[in-house]
């Protein structure tokens, strides 16, 4: 309770954010109200690049420099705004002498949308599920479905940004150590895992790294 008690005696209201999601028991519809879903993203370590596409328009990469921090959060809110249907955070990560990449991938299409996690070094993919009732069926009876080209089952699929946007929020917080939020019992599940499909994770990476 300290650090909820820190952050708001001093007013830092966006990290003030996070520590309550953090806090738990608070559900991501509580916290992400139409004024919360505008506020900043906490990222304490920023991406390499990010590549984003608008709808009909083309990837474009951005290496991120402080002078260019501001577009990232602009280009986060296009994407929960809708103008925006791609978007993929790349870091830069270090492990005893060995530099590997992880990635967010954000997809948007006809309103729905999708996140994925990615870590290179272990070849290990997450999506965030967007539906625990449709993820607790008997396997198999989760339709599968494409949104922006990738296939995955209904329960990758939300039909809002709420759950987005919260998760969101503790991914870009804890990005040097996302397990504490990919291991949350129902969040998230193996993002290659396709019934009766087999899917490898450098088949999943070119998926998403080829969209627009």
């Amino acid at each position: 309770m300290y650090g909820l008690k820190n952050v708001y005696l001093y007013g830092k209201y966006d990290a003030y954010l996070v520590d309550k999601m953090k806090f738990g028991g608070y559900p991501p519809e509580k916290i992400i109200t139409d004024f919360n879903k505008r506020r900043k993203f906490i990222i304490p370590k920023f991406p390499a690049f990010m590549e984003a596409a608008r709808e009909n328009g083309e990837k474009q990469k951005i290496v991120l420099k402080p002078t260019t921090k501001d577009q990232l959060q602009m280009t986060l809110q296009m994407y929960l705004q809708g103008s925006v249907k791609y978007l993929h955070l790349c870091w830069d990560m270090k492990a005893d002498d060995n530099i590997y990449q992880t990635h967010l991938f954000l997809l948007q299409e006809n309103r729905k949308y999708a996140l994925y996690y990615l870590n290179d070094q272990r070849m290990a993919a997450s999506s965030l599920i967007g539906s625990l009732d449709e993820y607790l069926k008997p396997e198999g009876q989760s339709p599968i479905l494409e949104l922006c080209g990738v296939p995955m089952h209904l329960y990758s699929v939300h039909h809002d940004i709420i759950r987005i946007r919260f998760f969101l929020s503790l991914l870009l917080d804890s990005i040097e150590n996302p397990e504490q939020i990919l291991n949350k019992v129902g969040k998230f599940v193996d993002g290659t895992r396709i019934y009766k499909q087999f899917m490898t994770y450098d088949e999943l990476y070119h998926k998403l790294m080829g969209i627009g």
